[in-house]
């Protein structure tokens, strides 16, 4: 294994000379498939050293496909390397072909992960899938990227829902008031009465902007008594991050 993360720091030093990168292409394209999946976690692990150092020398969707690769190895442990670098990996994607290679060739390997039967991959995901937003713009992220969201809202493993939730500022500043009110509300609605404490405690602390983004007279009319609720909840240190959250939206 040593050698082949050897090969992989290789290409980096290599990066400004196109001849030799040429020669070490077929090396990186055996460590992405290699049958050892050590070394296939750690071509996940540098996708993205791998992918700047290769730059513009090699077409989009060649990168991309090393990329799906690994997000649909057979290792839990590469999938969930793989899915932690989304966000670094798309945004380092040349800008011409990058919303095309997201949408046709990343998502619909990424839609199959959110379900993945190994929950570190989910929380993974979970963590980064939000990025994705501010790169594919109004428009992509609704039709897009917001079922993923959703359905991630209500996955039963309570670190996912938590990672969606602390992320969910990147989503909302891009698809706006409205369809934040129509898509995403009624899930945060929810995920208010959950069952975990971390959850409860993360949409308290993203009420603070999503009345800035909503306005006083509809956060008034469909937030404001849910917040009031929230002061009489059980915990101590919960009554108070909502006193202080509720003093902040006043």
């Amino acid at each position: 294994m040593c050698l082949q993360n050897a090969g992989i720091v290789i290409v980096g030093l290599l990066c400004d000379d196109s001849t030799k990168l040429a020669h070490v292409k077929p090396i990186v394209v055996n460590l992405v498939q290699d049958k050892s999946w050590r070394v296939r976690y750690m071509s996940a692990v540098k996708i993205v050293e791998i992918q700047q150092a290769f730059g513009t020398k090699i077409g989009i969707e060649e990168i991309v496909a090393w990329y799906t690769g690994l997000l649909k190895d057979c290792e839990g442990e590469v999938r969930d390397a793989a899915a932690e670098k989304l966000q670094s990996f798309c945004a380092a994607l040349t800008e011409e072909g990058r919303q095309k290679g997201i949408i046709e060739e990343i998502l619909p390997v990424i839609r199959p992960l959110t379900t993945d039967a190994n929950q570190h991959v989910k929380i993974a995901l979970a963590q980064v899938v939000m990025g994705l937003a501010p790169l594919l713009g109004n428009q992509s992220t609704i039709e897009h990227l917001l079922p993923i969201f959703l359905s991630m809202l209500r996955d039963d493993t309570p670190e996912v829902r938590l990672n969606i939730i602390s992320s969910l500022e990147k989503v909302s500043d891009v698809i706006g008031a409205d369809e934040l009110q129509y898509s995403l509300l009624p899930a945060i609605i929810d995920l208010a009465q959950d069952g975990k404490w971390r959850v409860r405690l993360a949409i308290v602390e993203y009420m603070p902007l999503l009345a800035k983004q909503l306005g006083q007279k509809f956060f008034d009319e469909k937030l404001l008594k849910l917040c009031m609720n929230w002061l009489t909840d059980h915990g101590r240190c919960w009554r108070t991050d909502c006193q202080r959250r509720n003093d902040l939206m006043i």
